[in-house]
């Protein structure tokens, strides 16, 4: 009878022992996946202008005579601009006639900011011209011999800079100072939907939607946001996360320009990824640290970055930002920046038995397990070895 119960406490050893190295194999869930991409563009505005002019070239200058000549500016680049100007006269020998020689300046569009530069005291729109800087030129009278016969220029130098997120601090001017109103146009502001439908269904967003709908026609220093609602309207819970992939450039974009996008994704862009709760899901570059991981993968839109778990009719509303560093160069071309952005939908179905690698962000499902199975792996571990020296030990007495 003594010999028949050991028999079966070692059997009841040797099973759990087996049920623990199944176990042990992994623990972990069946997934069911989708995907559903967005295509979204980033743009970036240019600041440049150009020099306008009338004036017949090769004239023959009499002192003390008005010699028409109007310059003025045009905006040409896509963004709102301030702009400055220098005026010099030099001899093509290069000796400087500056106080020889007079303008009929426009001081009432003009402001004289004594350091050299006019400002132009109004915002220049893309395609806009200025009023003229000034009409006319005068060679003094009191010209010397020497100068007599020479041939010069008039140089007119501009610069041009963003009028957005204060401009004018580059040039270490106000627009109180110089007399300037600016208001910038507001962006538009709409909300946007991603919602589960289920199994059959997939994710369903709004035909054509761009997720950077509100990130259009930045500049350095620009900070812009952009709501999106997030729902699970299937009848499980489910696990949504979110990953960024770059998706091209514009096929009219030169060597230089491609490089310059890259910049502008990898180096000058901040987004941050907060919930309605103010939790924060993602804060780093838009496109950046591409060859991160282990820790690093948390600041890069490149890996999944888990939204959280859905309940059966839940939703979330996310709250995305996304800042223009002050230190971007202001690009003498339109950029264009292409980014997909990619939600991922997790299901479960029954329990199995297997090891593949944990799921972004359901990964302490599986390793809940580790603590029970270490207990009973241990405890059957002991009562085996208890049990087969107890079997020595009996054989030796027989």
């Amino acid at each position: 009878m003594l010999q028949t119960k050991q028999k079966k406490t070692l059997s009841i050893g040797i099973i759990l022992c087996t049920i623990v190295a199944v176990l042990n194999i992994g623990f972990t869930f069946a997934a069911w996946t989708t995907e559903k991409m967005t295509y979204n563009k980033v743009t970036a505005n240019s600041v440049q202008g150009e020099i306008k002019e009338i004036y017949d070239q090769g004239q023959t200058i009499v002192p003390n005579v008005d010699i028409e000549k109007n310059v003025w500016v045009k905006n040409i680049g896509s963004a709102d601009a301030f702009v400055r100007a220098s005026i010099k006269y030099q001899f093509d020998d290069g000796t400087p006639l500056e106080e020889d020689i007079s303008f009929t300046l426009n001081s009432a569009d003009w402001y004289d900011g004594e350091d050299g530069y006019y400002y132009y005291r109004r915002v220049l729109h893309p395609g806009e011209e200025s009023t003229p800087l000034f009409e006319s030129f005068k060679i003094s009278g009191d010209l010397k011999n020497s100068e007599v016969g020479k041939t010069g220029r008039v140089i007119v130098h501009t610069d041009f800079v963003q009028a957005e997120c204060d401009g004018l601090s580059y040039w270490n001017k106000t627009m109180k100072e110089i007399g300037i109103k600016y208001t910038p146009e507001p962006y538009e502001q709409k909300l946007l939907r991603v919602i589960f439908m289920g199994r059959n269904k997939g994710v369903q967003l709004p035909e054509g939607t761009d997720m950077f709908l509100s990130f259009k026609g930045l500049v350095p220093g620009t900070s812009r946001s952009q709501d999106i609602e997030v729902s699970n309207e299937a009848d499980e819970p489910v696990y949504i996360s979110l990953r960024a992939e770059v998706a091209g450039y514009d096929s009219t974009m030169t060597e230089i320009q491609r490089k310059q996008v890259d910049e502008m994704l990898q180096k000058y862009i901040t987004i941050v990824i907060t919930d309605n709760e103010g939790q924060e899901w993602y804060k780093g570059p838009i496109w950046g640290n591409l060859n991160g991981d282990g820790e690093n993968r948390l600041k890069s839109m490149r890996y999944d970055h888990d939204l959280g778990y859905f309940a059966p009719n839940e939703k979330k509303d996310l709250h995305i930002s996304m800042t223009f560093s002050p230190d971007m160069p202001q690009y003498n071309n339109d950029l264009i920046g292409y980014v997909n952005w990619v939600f991922k939908i997790t299901a479960f179905d029954d329990m199995v038995f297997t090891s593949p690698e944990p799921e972004t962000g359901i990964g302490a499902m599986a390793t809940a397990a580790i603590p029970f199975t270490a207990t009973i792996g241990a405890g059957s571990a002991l009562l085996l070895i208890f049990l087969l020296s107890k079997r020595k030990e009996k054989k030796k007495q027989a």
